[in-house]
């Protein structure tokens, strides 16, 4: 968390490193893009305090079109997002350590505990440098294609954007009381 630091607590323009927020699920073409656009939105007065990131297990490279639509119409610019698997970002992130990843459905979860080559990648269990922990913190958000699906909706129909509308309404409601949503975050083994 981004700290100014001094003697007796006098600034001296020190800063700590930023805190590393990620969110995950299985393909990064819905939820954890979503949450990443939100979360970037809504903490843009504390920049430098919190990077927020997301990434699939399974990346599918695409964004779901309802989903940036659903993204517009709640508000948020929606042209600089992008699909990446867990490998992309952390070429992005250059080394960075990774403080917290939300998983946000059972798919990516059951993919840390049981994929190795995710485990390895985020440097989990066995691969953990000594003393280093990610703090995990589940938060399911219902797929809107699976509710679409029960309807008998491609997603593709106006019929489908309230289930797309109630995803980032869900997501907003997790982003605002983030901080205190992040004090139930566990480390990850």
């Amino acid at each position: 968390v981004a700290a100014e630091e001094g003697a007796e607590g006098a600034s001296e323009g020190w800063h700590e490193r930023p805190t590393v927020c990620v969110f995950m699920c299985k393909s990064n073409s819905a939820r954890s893009i979503a949450a990443e656009c939100i979360a970037k939105s809504s903490y843009k007065t504390t920049e430098g305090a919190i990077e927020f990131y997301s990434a699939g297990t399974n990346n599918s490279g695409l964004i779901k079109a309802p989903v940036q639509r659903a993204l517009t119409r709640a508000g948020y610019h929606v042209a600089d997002l992008h699909s990446k698997s867990i490998q992309m970002l952390l070429q992005q992130l250059q080394g960075a350590r990774i403080d917290y990843l939300i998983t946000m459905c059972c798919e990516a979860e059951g993919e840390l505990k049981r994929n190795v080559s995710v485990r390895e990648a985020l440097k989990l269990g066995d691969f953990a440098p000594c003393g280093v922990q990610i703090l995990h913190l589940p938060f399911e958000v219902p797929a809107p294609t699976d509710s679409c699906r029960r309807q008998g909706l491609t997603g593709c129909e106006p019929e489908a954007n309230v289930h797309y509308d109630d995803m980032v309404t869900r997501i907003e409601a997790f982003v605002a009381d983030l901080p205190e949503n992040l004090k139930k975050a566990q480390p990850l083994l």
